[in-house]
């Protein structure tokens, strides 16, 4: 049976200000005072404090159309917020302790309905429409217990349709209860709907129960169930099953179940576990999640502290596993990993880009049939660590890693860091130019298509940085420094250096080829200060810096190229030098992507093909081609030839059945190597069979003919 959500009904009538509001007239709930009065004491009704904390008005469907340019008939979100508490704790115990005296309530709340604008004679009422939503919030501590809740219903919400959401949590000296719960009715295009559920929740306990003679403790139970509902992929590592959750009727069922320990004392360090599985509305397994969490010196280390309030460190993990089934071709497994730090007061702190508060690094780990990678940041967002003292002086560490396989993932190569690039520029001046060729988009009009394929490649990088700068009375001083490396492990298919005679740029059919780089420098400077004429200026007394960066590639070719300078100036620039050195050995690969086959199209196709009924036992397979099977040559933009050649290598016929039995028949391929049939007797009637081709390219090297 389906949900039904009877919600209640509203009226605006009697509230002053509403029935007769004109576009663009004073916000009637709060009009401009006149004269401001004194601020009085906080309202009260029989002892509780009240305060009504949002009244706004959306028009239009998106609420972004403005209060004077609203016209008859069009919709309208009233949301209106309140508040209300009751404190009479006034002779509690101090925090630290547990038991409580007297009686603590604080409820907040929203409401929203959905309106009509309704124009007379350029006067606007509004006629209610339906409602919406509405949220509470609840805290309240009576004695020793503690009780914390919310609830949120919603209407028509593009989400989750129709339904509530919401949890409790309760707090008594031994135990801690927390319950989070979600029904609902999802309506579909259709006009067809289904129900969903989620119910989860947990039983913790400070005090532990020892697992002897180990030194574990068991501090918390966990678990639930859902149905029809389904993870949102990428939200494994989230908290609120609010964010993790979405109604998909796909999935039948799933069950969930953890527990969380710790290690001699839950400050130093305490760890959650669990294991999830979902089945899909076939009966099959849809998927499994384990997930695990571990917080390592905390102060209070059951509080699961999120954002800006975490202390110590964190380490969250997922695994999904994903089995092949009616959907799904090959088995997935999917991995998320998450570090954050905070330590010190804010001392020693995480400082990825982009991510959750103090995140140090997020990493990724795929598989998908033969493709695989795992990866740590990467060089445009490196996973970090900074070291501080204040807003004057830092160290910073970065780091990234990934390797793939398969092409799960692309990997670019990372630049010359800016304050190294600038430091040489410093050295060499405007006028010079950096001899380094970067790697620039490849000089061929064929497209990229097969560069990489299906081989492994790797990247890694590391930097660590300091920035000093210190004022003490006239006298500033400032000192800044940078080293780090960046290396990678790619392949280069189908990639020539047209400047070496066409040579394939790396070693082997992939053409893996290693490139990285080293560098290091630094720059300090002391001078005095002042105000002067109202502003703020700088007198440089002495300036020094010294830099160095090598890059290089091995092998196919061999280089390696590197420059170091050093240079000071004094009083302003009254005395000042620059040295610059370079280094070169081997040369650097043109490249040019050489691919002669992109865009050509060889297999026309197969008579008989999948879509014909009514075969003859005594048909003969045939391969029809648009080029022929054969040997081709290209002649490279620096003139170098390059010799390849096609062949059929497979085709054959496969019983359809137990093993997949291939037919052992003979292949003709015709004179003029456009065509090729399979030399077949009688076939079995009534019977599948499956027709398999395959061609394949070959490139002379070294005089053998190796896959290309």
């Amino acid at each position: 049976p389906k949900m039904v959500f009877t919600p209640p009904v509203f009226s605006l009538t009697g509230v002053r200000g509403i029935p007769n509001n004109a576009p663009g007239d004073p916000d009637p709930f709060n009009p401009p005072p006149v004269n401001p009065p004194t601020p009085g004491p906080e309202p009260k009704v029989n002892g509780f404090k009240i305060a009504l904390t949002k009244v706004s008005m959306a028009f239009g469907e998106e609420g972004d159309v403005a209060e004077k340019e609203a016209t008859d008939g069009m919709p309208l979100k009233l949301t209106i917020g309140g508040e209300i508490a009751i404190v009479r704790n006034e002779q509690a115990a101090t925090t630290t302790q547990k038991e409580k005296k007297g009686f603590d309530l604080s409820a907040a709340g929203e409401l929203a309905v959905l309106a009509t604008v309704v124009k007379e004679n350029e006067k606007f009422t509004f006629k209610y429409d339906r409602f919406d939503s509405a949220t509470l919030e609840v805290d309240s501590e009576l004695g020793p217990i503690a009780v914390e809740g919310n609830i949120e219903i919603y209407n028509s919400d593009p989400d989750f349709g129709k339904g509530f959401a919401g949890g409790v949590t309760i707090e008594v000296p031994l135990l801690t209860v927390d319950v989070q719960a979600r029904f609902g009715n999802m309506s579909q295009a259709d006009d067809d709907s289904f129900n969903y559920f989620y119910l989860f929740g947990q039983v913790s306990t400070d005090s532990g129960i020892p697992l002897a003679p180990t030194p574990l403790k068991l501090h918390r139970f966990l678990g639930g169930a859902y149905s029809n509902m389904a993870m949102v992929e990428g939200q494994e590592l989230a908290t609120d099953p609010r964010d993790k959750y979405i109604p998909d009727n796909s999935i039948d069922f799933g069950f969930k179940a953890g527990v969380g320990f710790s290690v001699v004392d839950p400050k130093t360090m305490f760890s959650t576990v669990a294991f999830e599985f979902s089945i899909n509305e076939n009966g099959g397994l849809n998927n499994v999640t384990m997930t695990g969490q571990v917080d390592m010196m905390q102060k209070d280390p059951f509080a699961d502290k999120q954002g800006a309030d975490l202390e110590g460190i964190r380490m969250k993990l997922a695994v999904t596993i994903k089995p092949a089934n009616a959907t799904r071709e090959d088995l997935e497994i999917h991995g998320l990993f998450v570090a954050q730090m905070n330590l010190a007061n804010g001392m020693l702190v995480g400082s990825q880009a982009g991510g959750l508060p103090y995140q140090v690094v997020e990493g990724n780990f795929d598989l998908k049939g033969e493709q695989v990678g795992l990866r740590f940041g990467t060089w445009q967002n490196p996973g970090g660590i900074r070291m501080g003292l204040g807003d004057k002086m830092g160290l910073d560490a970065t780091f990234y890693f990934g390797a793939s396989k398969g092409g799960i993932y692309t990997f670019d190569e990372a630049p010359v860091p800016a304050f190294i690039q600038r430091l040489l520029d410093q050295a060499k001046g405007k006028d010079k130019q950096d001899n380094f060729k970067p790697d620039e988009p490849l000089s061929s009009k064929a497209p990229k298509t097969f560069e990489g394929g299906e081989a492994f490649s790797m990247v890694a990088g590391a930097q660590v940085s300091m920035d000093v700068e210190v004022e003490f009375a006239i006298i500033y001083a400032f000192f800044k420094a940078q080293l780090g490396f960046d290396l990678s492990l790619k392949t280069n298919k189908n990639i020539v250096c047209s400047n070496l005679g066409g040579d394939a740029l790396g070693m082997g059919p992939d053409g893996y080829y290693a490139q990285g780089q080293v560098y290091a420098g630094f720059e300090g400077g002391v001078g005095l200060q002042g105000t002067f004429f109202g502003k703020k200026r700088r007198l440089e007394i002495v300036y020094l810096y010294a830099v160095m960066l090598v890059r290089g590639g091995f092998a196919n070719p061999s280089w390696i190229k590197g420059e170091a300078a050093i240079g000071y100036r004094l009083l302003g620039g009254l005395i000042k030098g620059n040295h610059h050195f370079e280094i070169e050995s081997g040369t650097q690969c043109d490249k040019e992507l050489f691919d002669p086959f992109a865009g050509v199209k060889f297999l026309e196709g197969i008579d008989p093909d999948s879509k014909r009924v009514g075969v003859s036992p005594f048909v003969k397979p045939v391969l029809s081609m648009n080029n022929r099977l054969g040997q081709y040559q290209f002649k490279l933009s620096s003139g170098a030839m390059k010799y390849y050649e096609v062949r059929l290598d497979d085709f054959k016929l496969v019983k359809d059945g137990p093993g997949n039995m291939a037919l052992d028949f003979g292949v003709v391929v015709a004179d003029d190597n456009l065509s090729a049939h399979i030399q077949v007797g009688t076939l079995e009637p009534e019977t599948k069979y499956n027709i398999l081709a395959k061609l394949q390219v070959y490139e002379l090297s070294g005089g053998t003919w190796i896959p290309a």
